[in-house]
């Protein structure tokens, strides 16, 4: 590896930028290894990742170990998967046999996993370099990662600014190039909302297409495990290794993913893109920031359109009791998880995230019955609308990133009601603000349509500059 003018390099191979599928075809080829690969993610860990503190564990001599084994088995000519050799970070949320799971916060067991989490194992079995573990929102309980014991991570787009949460160490990792890709939660948009944030592309699957065991919960209800990536390609070919049945989880869909990756230049014709009138492209208000994120929105719209798709506007009034559902199904799951923790040592719990769990166990019975309701309400309306279109399209938040002590306000309005549906949805960069900041947009399909939702969005992506664009001072 040599290190020219901050720049970390394989030979001509530049890391910073690359995209996974090509790190895979280099290490699978030979062209380049495993070792050198994880090498320089380990280089640029260490130069970066005190002004993000993105990563609380780096496994530098066990991922050096892996990558050897991985070029030892590629030479003897074995390659275990689409992963095989490729450095992935896991957020720290996630088991991984031999580490202690923190969870963002300090009461959980001090002891290491014993077992690999299903996803771990997964990713394990594709022949991925398992590099470290990110920092989170403390118990994935908010959208700002500003966690009080183990300090803020940063968004490297801007100086002071959150990458949102609560997956944000994986969200400012992977816009960082610190991994080729990484895994994270999502329960009320905690893979999209760092995805949007941080200028990446993250996927949420179908709920209990991936499974979620051994990952720490939130909400039994809604937890979704995915990964957030460079690019759509990068990102389906994670979750393709993600997906599938699990028999141990009580929650997995038993369902095979299939492939998700999508043609190489998909076709637009005759795809319809569901508008929720009032809502999609209005919701975000008038201030400046939430302009450009409507106005930016807006304009892909726009250019989906000139692609072959055609927009189908929605009256669905209903969709604005969804996120309250959504949050109140949250709220009263993770009261009923952290309520011995709550008992016996609520100071050692930060204090946005104890005030959750407060609301959490005042919530009456009935209120929590009835956000169950609209659960099934909700879902039964919007299987009629999904046979009417192919996608709902909105932005993925309502504002850009916001700095620590301005605050964001309002940030999973888009996100939570996906996750109430259980659909998919993929997030992608759009544009940017006057200031620089990533704007996302949002793609939903039905259930297990995660490929229709990755061929969508890599028609926008492969057509439009935002996707290349990478933050200063990360070279």
């Amino acid at each position: 590896m040599k290190h020219t003018q901050g720049v970390y390099r394989i030979g001509m191979v530049d890391v910073h930028g690359m995209k996974l599928a090509d790190v895979a075809r280099l290490i699978r080829s030979r062209q380049h290894s495993a070792v050198e690969f994880t090498e320089a993610y380990l280089g640029r860990i260490e130069k970066y990742n005190a002004r993000l503190n993105a990563y609380l564990k780096v496994f530098a001599d066990e991922a050096l170990a892996e990558a050897a084994k991985a070029d030892k088995e590629i030479e003897a000519g074995t390659v275990r998967g689409p992963l095989h050799g490729v450095p992935i970070a896991l957020k720290d949320i996630i088991d991984i046999a031999g580490h202690v799971t923190t969870a963002g916060g300090i009461l959980l067991p001090d002891a290491p996993a014993e077992e690999d989490a299903e996803v771990t194992r997964r990713l394990r079995s594709a022949g991925a370099v398992l590099i470290g573990k990110l920092n989170l929102h403390e118990y994935a309980w908010g959208g700002t990662t500003d966690n009080p014991h183990y300090g803020r991570c940063y968004n490297p787009w801007k100086e002071g600014y959150s990458p949102g949460g609560s997956s944000g160490g994986s969200g400012a990792a992977v816009a960082a190039d610190l991994c080729a890709a990484a895994l994270g939660t999502d329960t009320l948009g905690s893979i999209r909302i760092p995805s949007s944030y941080c200028g990446t592309v993250g996927f949420k699957p179908t709920y209990g297409l991936v499974s979620t065991r051994g990952v720490y919960p939130l909400s039994w209800a809604l937890d979704s495990v995915g990964p957030l990536a460079r690019s759509v390609e990068d990102a389906a070919i994670v979750l393709g290794v993600l997906a599938g049945p699990d028999p141990r989880e009580p929650t997995s869909a038993m369902r095979e993913a299939g492939d998700l990756l999508p043609e190489s230049r998909p076709s637009l014709r005759g795809i319809r893109l569901g508008v929720i009138e009032g809502y999609s492209l209005e919701e975000g208000g008038d201030s400046p920031r939430q302009k450009a994120v409507t106005d930016a929105v807006a304009e892909a719209l726009e250019h989906l359109i000139s692609l072959g798709a055609e927009r189908v506007d929605l009256d669905l009034p209903e969709i604005r009791l969804a996120l309250r559902a959504a949050f109140d199904i949250t709220l009263s799951d993770a009261a009923a998880l952290h309520a011995q923790h709550m008992e016996d040592s609520p100071d050692s719990i930060g204090a946005d995230v104890r005030r959750l769990l407060q609301s959490g166990a005042a919530m009456s019975p009935a209120r929590v019955a009835e956000a169950h309701r609209q659960r099934a309400v909700l879902r039964h309306r919007f299987a009629e609308v999904m046979r009417e279109v192919d996608c709902l399209i909105s932005p993925t938040t309502p504002v850009p990133a916001h700095s620590f002590e301005g605050g964001g306000g309002g940030s999973a309005t888009f996100t939570g009601p996906i996750n109430l549906l259980g659909y998919p949805a993929i997030s992608v960069p759009c544009g940017f603000t006057a200031d620089g900041l990533p704007i996302g947009l949002q793609i939903a399909t039905g259930e297990f349509e995660e490929k229709k939702a990755a061929a969508i969005a890599q028609a926008y992506e492969v057509s439009t500059p935002w996707s290349d664009r990478r933050p200063e001072g990360f070279d």
